[in-house]
């Protein structure tokens, strides 16, 4: 999940963080921000970020999903050769970039 801001409102004064999945459509919604099209959710949501910054974040989100995936794979050979005790502990430096990109404080 990636979190964003969320705008509403006259103005757009009102302001809630959200938390999109990566699978979202992005279009230009004009004035520096974006609007993003979810499933199973009517309509279309305009958050605070331009739409570079939202790809930008969906496409690291989907980076850090890849090594995710591939550096807890290698983890779990190295520790299960070694045969220590948590073979499923994913690595400590990927799960911090994931929370970082959600939007949660590690």
């Amino acid at each position: 999940m990636i979190k964003l801001i969320e705008v509403s409102g006259e103005d757009r004064k009102f302001k809630t963080p959200i938390w999109i999945p990566a699978d979202v459509v992005v279009r230009d919604n004009g004035g520096g921000t974006a609007q993003l099209k979810i499933t199973n959710i009517p309509g279309w949501i305009t958050v605070a970020e331009s739409p570079e910054e939202v790809t930008r974040k969906i496409l690291e989100f989907k980076l850090a999903m890849v090594r995710y995936e591939a550096s807890s794979y290698a983890a779990y050979e190295h520790i299960a050769t070694e045969e220590l005790v948590h073979p499923y502990a994913p690595p400590l430096d990927q799960v911090l970039i994931l929370k970082g990109l959600a939007g949660l404080e590690g």
